[in-house]
């Protein structure tokens, strides 16, 4: 009998090495699909196969044998304007979910917070708190709450919502490697987190990331 064929396992990575596995979200997205579901998508609530993929939503599906209306899922993320009802969400924001920041140096360390609020003060705050004002690059996303980076003039952006991923040497995607890490981690170890408990798991990721190289046993010692 043939074996079934498994996702390709991604074990410990260089910088290098992870930009070119997970280039942009879309990636890091069907690494994820691939892993939580590797014999076929199936309903999370009712276990069952007849679910169908949301053609206006990526990586989103609908299972019609939950009633009464039907249920859709995802697993990590997804926008509060999906939920259903009727708790629609306006603008860019996390909409009941808790936002996570992040800032990665390449080839080097992140650091990683939960925020109460992605407001602009709130965002800046943070790149100013963790992010020396002498780096060559500046490189986000097109969120609003980046715009006018004062004291840091070479700030430079990536449009995700027009698929812009990687201008020249501007893109975000050693950042979006450690959240696909970070989600992996979640999905694959812990499979859900409360918002209380959110923090303990964002340092933890970033100590192991931050760590890559060393033993971990004996840097956690160290730390004591």
């Amino acid at each position: 009998m043939a074996r079934e064929k498994q996702p390709r396992q991604i074990h410990q990575m260089t910088i290098k090495q992870f930009e070119a596995s997970f280039p942009n979200e879309d990636a890091c997205d069907a690494y994820l699909v691939a892993h939580r579901w590797p014999n076929g998508v199936r309903c999370p609530r009712c276990g069952g196969e007849r679910v169908y993929p949301l053609k206006t939503m990526k990586f989103k599906w609908e299972c019609p044998d939950c009633s009464p209306k039907g249920y859709r899922f995802s697993w990590i993320g997804g926008k509060a304007k999906n939920k259903h009802g009727g708790h629609d969400h306006k603008g860019r924001g996390p909409g009941g979910k808790t936002p996570v920041i992040g800032a990665i140096e390449r080839k080097g360390n992140v650091v990683a917070r939960v925020l109460s609020r992605t407001s602009q003060y709130t965002l800046q705050s943070f790149i100013h708190e963790t992010v020396s004002d002498k780096v060559s690059l500046l490189a986000t996303d097109e969120h609003g709450g980046y715009k006018a980076m004062k004291g840091f003039p070479q700030h430079r952006t990536v449009n995700h919502k027009a698929k812009e991923y990687v201008v020249g040497a501007v893109h975000t995607n050693t950042i979006e490697g450690f959240w696909s890490l970070f989600k992996r981690g979640i999905m694959g170890s812990f499979h859900k987190v409360s918002k209380k408990y959110l923090p303990l798991y964002v340092a933890e990721f970033e100590f192991r990331y931050n760590n890559r190289h060393n033993q971990i046993f004996e840097a956690a010692i160290a730390g004591c």
